[in-house]
């Protein structure tokens, strides 16, 4: 008995977890297309807040991933689409991480990387 409970209840958290997978890439899809974009030279950005600041898959609260950075790591946005930033980070170590973040937890540091 122990051994079906286990069963289902793995085969649930599977399905939920693709079903989530499934919702979070059309949710970026949508956000990816009807995003505003942002000049280069207006890209730079700051984390102004303090702690984490998560990325998320796509421009939607269900979406967050475990990367994040913290407070005063410099960015570059791409777009701006429902309150969520589409941003790269460049970390020290030469790794990039991209996604979406909360427009709440960053804000413009004048900078940026191109002209235009």
């Amino acid at each position: 008995m122990k051994n079906i409970i286990f069963i289902l209840w793995f085969f649930c958290s599977v399905v939920s977890s693709s079903e989530m997978g499934n919702y979070c890439e059309k949710k970026d899809s949508v956000g990816q297309v009807e995003a505003e974009r942002i000049k280069s030279s207006e890209s730079g950005y700051t984390v102004s807040s303090k702690g984490r600041s998560y990325f998320y898959s796509a421009p939607d609260d269900k979406c967050k991933t475990s990367k994040f950075i913290v407070f005063k790591e410099r960015i570059d946005a791409y777009m701006e689409y429902n309150d969520f930033y589409y941003v790269i980070y460049f970390g020290k170590n030469g790794m990039t991480t991209e996604g979406w973040m909360k427009s709440e937890r960053i804000k413009s540091n004048g900078y940026g990387v191109g002209h235009n």
